[in-house]
């Protein structure tokens, strides 16, 4: 049986385009004169975005920070944290092995938006998510070390904003569209089918590990206080790795130390990438595992840290994990 948890900690600082998530209606001009199947479009884009980071193995927990290209904007502060958790049934050697995979995710952001014009007070935009989701499949050994892995998941996000109208412009302007726009949520479920395949090589005691993975995420609402949002759209994900782990020769107190170096490159399709956020991403970095020969349930932990660039997209990554 093998069983892992992943980022259970962790700490990043990114210059993320994520700036919709934040507003799902940033633009003075827009909501004065809304159209409310394009506002729909925007809002479909950023659930899709939103979705991909907190149901899926993407980025890592921690604190990140949009900045805005457009001038006068200001930056947009994002706090995720995702538990996940997987265990994979049966012996290293099995043919079939069945996969559960589960997993919490939470993101809240915070922006101020200039609506009224110089020297007025900024509105003030929070918008909080919350996801459940659990997926199910099974690990296939093809062919010697050739693993394929397809899986189900579905996951459960409530996406809640609250809107602060501050000055006399909003007040007047924005604060009619305030339940369908502004002070609202929306409940949406999440279908994911994915297919990870991966390949191990190993010299002596060193092993190496490419992988991909594809996810199409459907998102659909269940429920909304806003008249005019309904989510219905999808998104893809493609994701490259390659791992390598290797003994370091050292025990520290009974755990052997153990070097995880990797990279991922993440590619981002369907609406999501419509939605101003990164398009694709890499992430560069390696962890130092503390492992013990036990029986225990948990055999060791993990200190980890990452380099994070890409399409306007850029920061760094401190994790802690634990090893079952």
């Amino acid at each position: 049986m093998q069983r892992s948890l992943r980022n259970i900690l962790g700490v990043n600082t990114l210059a993320l385009i994520l700036g919709c998530a934040s507003c799902l209606l940033s633009s003075g001009v827009a909501v004065a004169a809304p159209n409310p199947e394009e506002f729909n479009d925007r809002v479909n884009e950023v659930v899709n975005g939103v979705t991909i980071f907190t149901s899926q193995d993407t980025a890592s927990s921690g604190v990140f920070s949009f900045d805005s290209n457009k001038p006068g904007a200001s930056d947009t502060d994002i706090d995720l944290l995702k538990l996940p958790v997987s265990y994979t049934f049966g012996d290293k050697e099995d043919t079939l092995r069945p996969q559960i995979r589960g997993v919490l995710g939470h993101l809240e952001s915070k922006r101020s938006i200039a609506t009224g014009g110089p020297g007025s007070v900024d509105d003030f935009s929070r918008l909080g998510v919350l996801t459940a989701g659990v997926s199910a499949g099974a690990v296939y050994k093809a062919w010697k070390e050739l693993r394929i892995t397809p899986l189900m998941g579905v996951a459960y996000s409530h996406l809640k904003r609250r809107y602060d109208f501050n000055n006399s412009y909003s007040q007047t302007n924005l604060f009619p569209y305030d339940r369908d726009a502004f002070n609202t949520s929306v409940d949406v479920m999440t279908y994911s089918p994915s297919v990870e395949v991966e390949y191990t090589f190993r010299h002596n005691e060193t092993t190496l590990i490419p992988k991909m993975r594809y996810a199409h995420l459907f998102n659909d609402s269940v429920a909304s206080k806003s008249s005019v949002i309904d989510v219905n759209s999808d998104s893809g994900l493609l994701q490259s790795f390659i791992d390598a782990r290797t003994p370091l020769g050292y025990s520290v107190y009974g755990h052997d130390l153990g070097l995880h170096p990797f990279i991922v490159r993440t590619d981002i399709f369907g609406s999501a990438k419509d939605a101003p956020g990164p398009n694709y991403f890499h992430e560069l970095g390696s962890d130092v595992t503390f492992t013990n020969q036990s029986e225990k349930l948990i055999q060791g932990f993990s200190l980890g840290a990452s380099y994070i660039f890409g399409d306007n997209f850029s920061g760094y990554r401190l994790g802690v994990g634990l090893l079952f």
